[in-house]
């Protein structure tokens, strides 16, 4: 027999899995779709030489009451450590360097940032490589999710459906769906900022980047600057090697978003480091 849904959440990044994970402790039956093979999103870590390096979501602040709940619980569990690099803003064209006071209190997962999704999808049911492309509404005010995966086969019913996907996503979505709102002017009026991210490693002993208190830098660009973040992700806590991840301005990217390699792109960058 199909199982039916209470709700089914399109998208498995931050947002997405706390919701689900939401839901499911309040006793709602709910089943995640992942389009890929991994979870969350944004909080994206590759490993590099078996060492994880955080391209992606570069930590997490407790800047909402959720968030500083959700912080609480995963520094409690071991998932998150709390993390006060040196600061430094960047000037200008000519990337001068200058000390920022330490502001709240960053917190990043030892070993990388995807442990975060790790956590929150533990208890869920979650089909990964499911790209939901259609969403039907039955006669019987039922949700079906027509989905490209392994077997294709329709996912629900569901009672309600959460989209927890980027906005053009989510209007490409729901454009052959009939709604009660009409949602396509306000997704399609939300705008993105691309971003390149560069990880460069370094040999053990290289002095790379400013001073530091022993937990590291980061120096954040001024708008100016082709650099809009970077940071040594190897000194965050539990990390080894020496790397660091540079990501670009909007601009930047914006010059690079039809190139099919981006080893120019990268060489750039680093430079302007």
């Amino acid at each position: 027999m199909k199982m039916t849904w209470d709700v089914i959440v399109v998208g498995a990044g931050l947002a997405g899995l706390f919701c689900a994970r939401s839901l499911h402790r309040q006793g709602y039956r709910v089943l995640v779709l992942e389009k890929s093979r991994g979870l969350g999103g944004r909080l994206a870590t590759r490993r590099v030489e078996a060492v994880p390096v955080d391209h992606g979501c570069r930590f997490l602040q407790p800047m909402t009451p959720l968030l500083t709940t959700l912080i609480a619980e995963l520094e409690a569990q071991g998932v998150l450590a709390p993390w006060q690099p040196s600061l430094y803003g960047l000037l200008g064209a000519e990337g001068q360097l200058s000390p920022q006071a330490s502001g709240p209190p960053l917190f990043i997962a030892p070993t990388g940032m995807t442990a975060i999704a790790k956590h929150l999808g533990k208890d869920l049911e979650i089909q990964r490589q499911t790209r939901a492309i259609a969403l039907t509404l039955t006669p019987d005010h039922q949700w079906q999710v027509t989905v490209e995966s392994a077997d294709a086969q329709p996912v629900g019913p569901a009672r309600s459906v959460v989209l927890a996907i980027p906005a053009p996503q989510a209007a490409d979505l729901l454009q052959q769906t009939e709604t009660a709102i009409d949602w396509q002017p306000r997704l399609r009026a939300v705008r993105y900022e691309p971003c390149l991210s560069i990880m460069a490693g370094f040999a053990p002993q290289s002095r790379v980047g400013p001073d530091s208190n022993g937990q590291g830098w980061m120096v954040w660009g001024d708008g100016n600057s082709e650099i809009a973040w970077a940071g040594l992700d190897s000194a965050k806590p539990g990390r080894s090697g020496k790397t660091i991840v540079l990501q670009s301005s909007a601009a930047f990217a914006s010059r690079y978003l039809e190139a099919q390699d981006l080893t120019m792109a990268a060489q750039e960058l680093l430079v302007a480091a």
